[in-house]
């Protein structure tokens, strides 16, 4: 997760997030393990969340090539970025999308099941140690994420055909 400039970081962002994830990995017995995707954004934010946490926690910043193996290793997902939803997806990974930005919002209707969505707001963030617990206990998870990756997988062979025959020579 990292800040848009536009938006800026909200007072409450922090100590909400911190406590709900405290608070799933307290109830689940997992740790709590931050993945920065964009390293000059996330891992900084990253470690301020962990700071505001009594749990143990990693900050991870993994190179393009362990990345997907970083999302894999977890059980669920917890993203504010498209690519992390994207990525948990490809690894077979329920996930928890924060909608910090529409794409964000649509990913998680593409993917139903396999993500719960919480709009990017404190009342909603509120309830993001439920919303983790719930993918951790969900008996349908799994097969909508492996259904929503063949989706996507799908959609991007046709995105390259598009783009292929919008460059072939005429």
């Amino acid at each position: 997760m990292g800040w848009r400039r536009a938006i800026g970081e909200p007072d409450w962002f922090i100590p909400t997030v911190a406590a709900q994830l405290e608070r799933a990995s307290r109830r689940s017995g997992l740790p709590v393990r931050f993945v920065a995707l964009q390293t000059d954004r996330d891992h900084e934010l990253h470690r301020r969340v962990a700071a505001s946490m009594r749990t143990p926690t990693e900050t991870l910043v993994p190179t393009r090539r362990s990345v997907l193996d970083e999302l894999a290793s977890s059980r669920v997902v917890v993203a504010m970025r498209y690519h992390a939803g994207i990525g948990a997806t490809l690894a077979g990974r329920p996930s928890v999308l924060l909608g910090y930005s529409l794409k964000v919002d649509a990913l998680a209707e593409t993917l139903g099941e396999g993500a719960a969505h919480l709009t990017f707001d404190r009342a909603a963030l509120e309830h993001l140690g439920e919303a983790i617990l719930g993918q951790l206990d969900s008996s349908t998870a799994g097969a909508a994420v492996t259904a929503a990756a063949d989706r996507l997988r799908a959609r991007s062979l046709v995105d390259h055909e598009v783009l292929a025959d919008l460059l072939r020579p005429r």
